[in-house]
């Protein structure tokens, strides 16, 4: 799905408890979470619960702190346990349905967003993060209906736009994506994932040049964004300019050696270059990672037939066929074989 800008609000209430010592710890808790020192600051507010079990405060901050150590089934419970103290508490509901959407569980997610944005039906965050529990479900209709009330709520969320311009992107109105990428740039000049992706939107409009800059500028703002070396050198080599297309593949890898696309990138101009082995190499990198990927056994199959290897092209071109590809499967009817 490309690269995307999405971002979870998370929210920490500075609320007191009460009573003297568990005010003093609740304060150091909460020092502590926003110093990043999550684990004391569980220990912290595991006192003040026991202190004062009824303080809806604790359990939120608590569950805040479970959520950024991954321990999201905590964080549930603390947040949980939040409501059931305080039954409107707005920012429990936004934050349990964060660690909802990092557990994958899309479902509840959307219902907790849902009655936050009932709480508060003004708070352009409630719309927004809703939208990206949408866009996990693959419901880009609804997303985009929020991001438009978040943006409506708030014309100044970059993030929203960004967001926004991502679900454009997916559905493959780029100029829609191009405006919205370039409402959150002007918005956060920095925000290398909207360069990036107006880059990327640019570039299947034909506006090569113009997402070559994008390129640039997103790798200039963050130096390791894989993403942007490799979808700037599958621009420059469809621009014929095989040697600087080369140099960003190989720094793509660099930095993700996981990156089954920059693979078959290179491995393509490889091919291109008349290089067979090193495209060989390249597609059996791509397969090592991705073992049901239908265009690493067709594109490394080309590369066997051009250097000769008859029986390595067919069977990789059955494998291809098998797993969907249908250039495979045209190719192989062409010669009368079946997969």
């Amino acid at each position: 799905m490309g690269s995307c800008c999405f971002s979870i609000l998370l929210i920490v209430s500075t609320s007191a408890v009460g009573q003297e010592n568990a005010d003093e710890l609740f304060k150091k808790g909460h020092m502590l979470a926003g110093e990043g020192s999550y684990e004391e600051a569980i220990r912290l507010f595991t006192q003040v619960i026991a202190i004062r079990p009824k303080t809806p405060e604790a359990f939120l901050n608590r569950g805040f702190s479970y959520a950024k150590l991954g321990q999201h089934e905590e964080a549930v419970k603390d947040y949980g346990q939040a409501i059931s103290l305080k039954p409107k508490y707005l920012e429990a509901y936004m934050n349990r349905a964060s660690s909802f959407l990092f557990q994958g569980d899309f479902k509840r997610a959307l219902e907790d967003y849902t009655i936050a944005i009932e709480i508060d039906p003004k708070r352009a965050e409630g719309y927004f993060n809703r939208g990206i529990a949408y866009v996990r479900t693959g419901d880009y209709k609804k997303a985009l209906e929020d991001y438009d009330e978040a943006i409506e709520l708030n014309s100044s969320y970059a993030e929203a736009y960004g967001n926004r311009g991502f679900v454009h992107q997916i559905l493959g109105d780029h100029e829609k994506a191009v405006r919205d990428f370039s409402e959150a740039i002007g918005l956060d000049q920095e925000n290398a994932n909207a360069y990036y992706n107006r880059g990327i939107s640019g570039a299947s409009m034909g506006h090569v040049e113009d997402a070559l800059r994008d390129f640039g500028k997103a790798i200039s703002l963050d130096p390791m964004n894989s993403n942007a070396y490799r979808s700037r050198g599958i621009t420059l080599s469809e621009m014929k300019e095989p040697q600087r297309a080369m140099e960003d593949l190989n720094k793509a890898i660099q930095l993700n050696p996981g990156d089954v696309r920059a693979y078959l990138a290179r491995g393509n101009l490889w091919e291109a270059m008349g290089n067979h082995l090193e495209a060989v190499k390249d597609f059996d990198e791509a397969i090592h990672v991705d073992p049901q990927n239908a265009d690493a056994y067709n594109n490394r199959a080309i590369a066997y037939r051009n250097s000769g290897n008859k029986a390595g092209a067919i069977r990789d071109w059955q494998k291809a066929a098998q797993l969907g590809s249908e250039e495979a499967r045209k190719h192989l009817r062409s010669q009368g074989r079946g997969w």
